[in-house]
C-alpha cells in the first residue's frame, strides 16, 4: 500500500511525542511492506535530501516562540493556506498514495488537509491534542478582539477553517481528547478512540516480588496541565 503522511513537523525536527510517534508509525508501516513517504514543513530545515520525505509545507508562526493571535500572522494565513494546500495537491499528484494519512496540522494551516480530502482518496486523520480547536470560524461578537478576528476571517483574509475541512474518519488518542475537541469543534463528531500502546517485548511483566507498601508509591513521567490534573490522575489511579 502507498501512504502518504502529512504532518507540521517530522524528525530531526520535532518538539516531543507527537512528531516522534509519526516517524515511529511511519518505520513501522514501512517494515511491513509498506511504501511511505511524508509531506512536512521546512521548519528549521537546511535543504537536505531525505528519501521519502519532502520538507516543502510552511508554517505560520515560529515553533520556537510562544504562541500569540495576532493580526499579523492572520494576514500570512491566507498566503501559507493556498501555498499548502497546492504543494499537498501536488505530492498527491505525484506520490499516488492509496491512502492519506494526516497527523498535527498545527501552526501548519488546513489547506493540506483540504486538498487531502478534495482528492477522493481515502484519508484518515489521528488526533492526539486538541490542535483542531485553533481553526474553528470565529463566531462574530461585539467585543474588539473577537470582532477584529471575525472580519479578518470573514472579510480582510479568509483562510480555511473546519467548516470547510470535515476530517470524518478521524481517531482520538483518548476519550479526554475527544471530548476536549468535540467541546471546542463543533464540526467534529468522530467518536472513534485508539489508544497509544507499547511494545510489550521491551516491557516484560516481572510479576510482584514482595507485596505492594501501604500507601502505594507511584511515580508518573509525563506532563499535567492544570486543567487536567484531575482527569489523569483518575486515569492513573484506574490503570
Amino acid at each position: 500500500m502507498r501512504i502518504l503522511i502529512i504532518t507540521n513537523l517530522y524528525p530531526p525536527q520535532y518538539l516531543g511525542g507527537y512528531e516522534l510517534l509519526c516517524y515511529q508509525v511511519a518505520e513501522y508501516l514501512m517494515a511491513q511492506g509498506h511504501q511511505v513517504e511524508v509531506l512536512t514543513s521546512d521548519f528549521m530545515s537546511e535543504g537536505e535530501l531525505e528519501k521519502g520525505v519532502s520538507r516543502s509545507l510552511k508554517i505560520f508562526q515560529d515553533f520556537r516562540k510562544t504562541f500569540r493571535d495576532s493580526l499579523g500572522f492572520r494576514m500570512k494565513m491566507p498566503g501559507i493556506d493556498k501555498y499548502n494546500q497546492a504543494e499537498a495537491q501536488r505530492k498527491v499528484s505525484q506520490f499516488k498514495p492509496d491512502i492519506i494519512f494526516m497527523w498535527s496540522q498545527r501552526r501548519l494551516t488546513l489547506g493540506p488537509a483540504l486538498a487531502a480530502e478534495r482528492s477522493g482518496i481515502p484519508c484518515v486523520c489521528t488526533m492526539n491534542d486538541e490542535w483542531l480547536g485553533f481553526y474553528e470560524p470565529v463566531k462574530f461578537k461585539w467585543k474588539l478582539g473577537r470582532l477584529l478576528r471575525y472580519l479578518c476571517q470573514e472579510v480582510c483574509f479568509p483562510t480555511t477553517t473546519t467548516a470547510d475541512v470535515k476530517l470524518k474518519n478521524s481517531f482520538s488518542v483518548s476519550c479526554f481528547t475527544r471530548d476536549a475537541i468535540m467541546a471546542v469543534v463543533q464540526s467534529f463528531t468522530s467518536e472513534d478512540v485508539i489508544y497509544q500502546g507499547i511494545e510489550l517485548k521491551s516491557f516484560p511483566y516481572r510479576g510482584l516480588k514482595e507485596e505492594l507498601g501501604s500507601p502505594v508509591k507511584l511515580l508518573y513521567v509525563g506532563q499535567l496541565l492544570e486543567s487536567r490534573a484531575c482527569q489523569t490522575w483518575c486515569w492513573l489511579w484506574h490503570c
